[in-house]
């Protein structure tokens, strides 16, 4: 009969164990965002061939960065950088951390103050 017992004992103290050193499972999610957003329909007019510099600064402000290029060509660009963190711990014995970068580039690209393509970059 005392075999019976041991598992038994066994497993009440690992349940006691279990609920009496805090939490099981921790998760945690911090989630940021810096730049510029940009969204298709922040901007006023149809698109390439109408669209002007000036539209675009009045969507977005100023830019990021600014290319101007000997042909006359100018180029806008706006970046934006999402960063994630992730913990999660399992009986504080097991821990992850995880960590994520991803940066957006919009850019416009203008001849004569006029919209003549747009792009993204994402890395």
């Amino acid at each position: 009969m005392k075999r019976g017992r041991l598992p038994l004992a066994a497993a009440l103290a690992l349940v006691i164990a279990l609920t009496t050193t805090g939490c099981l499972l921790v998760y945690d999610r911090n989630v940021s965002m810096t730049g510029t957003r940009v969204c298709e329909s922040m901007l006023p007019a149809p698109g390439e061939g109408e669209t002007t510099k000036d539209d675009v600064l009045r969507a977005f402000g100023e830019p990021t960065q600014t290319l101007t290029f000997a042909d006359g060509r100018e180029v806008l660009t706006y970046t934006v950088t999402h960063k994630a963190n992730t913990q999660v711990a399992i009986l504080v014995v097991l821990a992850f951390d995880t960590r994520s970068e991803r940066i957006i580039k919009h850019s416009f690209e203008f001849i004569d103050g006029v919209l003549t393509r747009r792009w993204t970059d994402e890395m």
